[in-house]
């Protein structure tokens, strides 16, 4: 489930049209997966791949993972969608550690 929702966040991000995106989540084993060089041939390895060619086609992509503490507020939405919709949240803030221009999605996975 996190993995899938991670997709739809990131698709979301490349339909709004970002060029540089910082995805943070506290889903530790995807954030791994999804900074993993080598192909993922667990059993959401084609989630994690296509995960990958979507943060390609951004200009500048970079996928952290934050203590779900640390992504409280993001975690909150993302509980109050699943009650209501099952629809994944996410928050679009500024950037601080990237260039001039750049989205930051905090994710609660």
């Amino acid at each position: 489930m996190e993995a899938k929702a991670t997709l739809r966040v990131i698709s979301l991000a490349l339909n709004l049209g970002l060029s540089r995106v910082h995805l943070e989540g506290d889903a530790l084993l995807i954030i791994q997966a999804i900074n993993c060089q080598s192909e993922d041939i667990s059993y959401i390895g084609g989630i994690i791949g296509s995960i990958k060619k979507i943060a390609n086609l951004f200009q500048a992509f970079v996928c952290t993972q934050v203590r779900r503490e640390a992504n409280s507020v993001a975690h909150d939405l993302a509980q109050k969608a699943l009650q209501s919709s099952g629809i994944p949240s996410c928050r679009l803030v500024p950037a601080l550690d990237m260039e001039q221009g750049s989205t930051s999605i905090a994710v609660s996975l």
